[in-house]
């Protein structure tokens, strides 16, 4: 490892300074749900039921699967039975399921529980596993106390969201790609619970050389789906290949979620008035330069660290399905980024990106795309500087 250069930042002393600061932030996140707990906005409404939010769907989708019914799962109407039950009311809208088979075995373990509970389980299990994967990046804690207050967190913990679990076996898989592949290979090979993340994700692991990764990922995720076969039969892969367009329709075409929620290339091209046709087209020259620019990467002697932020930026570039919670995954470049070390201007537009992000349920634009964007400038920028082959784990 070479010595910093003194034009670097130091980040972590940086932060040590202001450890009051970042717990004063995770306070206020805890007064923001405890203040939507109290008003029966979040968590539990003003009628004791619980609220009805995104992790309904997978609740009621394990609800679904334990009672023998998982195929149904992909059925909206179905779906929203057992969700009207629980929150013991009617509501706008439908809370889908749009996860493969596979996923259905977290549901249904998280099914076994009252709602309420199952929530909070969740957050706490998927929070801690995303702290653990952040702290393999950067063994500090003051910087693991900056990546809990990491503004996505927020929003994923007020849905109860699968963000805390993409960042966790994203950036797990990149700490340990280097001394344990086959570790990092399995955690992979778990993130097909959301394949959308997935796309660049082999051309990296190839072109890097990193077989036993590849195959321990293609393994694991071959026994998921035996697995969920197995305790759930094969007709929910064949409901799933079948909810696939309807999902697509509804959500990337028709807009049923809002399409300016959408932190894609593919919304901001839909938001603009663009046809459905020029936005995956858009979308597809996005992705294909991504693979190229991925490939050609993971092929050259750069940093360990700068490779891993390129290909968890591009993870979030290549995917037109992005929401605000799945920007938990923006921790994982950042943090490789700080590993490798930054300028003071880096570090002025990361704050901006973090800014953008924590701000982006206010702002009627696509910010969170704005971050992605501005943090993959700064990788880029590392990445052509002269330095970079020169940073740690080359």
């Amino acid at each position: 490892m070479t010595a910093p250069a003194a034009s670097e930042f130091p980040v972590a002393r940086f932060l040590a300074g202001r450890v009051p600061m970042i717990v004063l932030l995770l306070g206020c996140y805890g007064a923001f749900l405890v203040a939507g707990l109290l008003t029966g906005n979040w968590l539990i409404g003003p009628n004791g039921h619980p609220v009805a939010t995104d992790f309904m769907g997978v609740w009621a989708a394990g609800r679904l699967a334990l009672g023998g019914a998982a195929a149904s799962v992909f059925d909206w109407p179905s779906l929203k039975g057992i969700e009207g039950a629980a929150a013991a009311g009617d509501f706008d809208g439908y809370f889908t399921w749009q996860y493969p088979p596979t996923f259905l075995i977290v549901a249904a373990a998280l099914a076994l529980l009252p709602y309420v509970a199952a929530f909070l389980a969740w957050m706490a299990v998927t929070g801690a596993a995303y702290l653990a994967a952040m702290h393999r990046i950067l063994p500090s804690r003051v910087l693991v106390l900056a990546a809990a207050a990491f503004p996505a967190v927020l929003w994923n913990a007020g849905v109860g969201q699968t963000g805390f679990l993409t960042a966790a076996l994203f950036g797990g898989a990149l700490a340990r790609l280097g001394d344990s592949p086959i570790l990092a290979g399995v955690l992979f090979g778990l993130l097909t619970y959301k394949p959308q993340f997935g796309v660049i994700i082999p051309v990296a692991l190839i072109c890097g050389g990193h077989w036993r990764a590849v195959f321990a990922a293609a393994a694991t995720a071959i026994a998921m789906a035996a697995v969920s076969i197995a305790l759930f039969g094969a007709a929910p892969w064949t409901a799933f290949v079948k909810s696939l367009p309807v999902a697509s329709q509804a959500i990337l075409i028709d807009g049923r979620v809002g399409l300016i929620k959408l932190q894609s290339v593919f919304g901001v091209v839909r938001v603009l008035g663009g046809s459905p046709e020029l936005a995956w087209a858009t979308q597809g020259l996005v992705v294909a330069g991504l693979a190229l620019a991925i490939g050609w990467l993971w092929r050259r002697p750069v940093g360990a660290d700068l490779k891993a932020a390129a290909l968890a930026i591009a993870a979030l570039l290549a995917t037109p399905y992005v929401f605000i919670y799945d920007l938990v995954l923006l921790a994982v470049p950042v943090a490789f980024l700080v590993r490798a070390g930054l300028t003071r201007q880096d570090c002025l537009a990361l704050a901006l990106a973090l800014v953008l992000v924590l701000a982006c349920p206010l702002l009627p634009l696509e910010s969170g795309l704005a971050a992605i964007v501005i943090v993959a400038v700064v990788i880029a920028a590392r990445i052509m500087s002269p330095r970079a082959a020169e940073a740690p784990g080359a």
